[in-house]
């Protein structure tokens, strides 16, 4: 039983850390437009029609292993779970 709810907390947490990256579908890119100036906050959501592409490409490339897994794993020592 622990093991299935850890299993999830991994999960949830790899969801959160992928929906909080930079990319214009995701919801990362609208804190980052927030913090952007309003010209260059324009020119950045002129992204979002290309955003499922880069986000294919990156995890095609294995970007994303490199960057969200250690994320993850690191909170998930955080909070206990391995």
């Amino acid at each position: 039983m622990i093991f299935l709810l850890e299993q999830i907390l991994l999960i949830n947490l790899m969801l959160a850390v992928f929906n909080l990256m930079p990319i214009p579908p995701l919801d990362g890119s609208r804190v980052v437009m927030g913090l952007l100036p309003s010209r260059w906050a324009t020119a950045y959501s002129q992204l979002e029609g290309y955003g499922m592409l880069i986000v294919i490409l990156l995890l095609s490339l294995g970007i994303f292993e490199n960057s969200i897994v250690p994320l993850v794993l690191f909170l998930a020592y955080f909070l206990g779970v391995r």
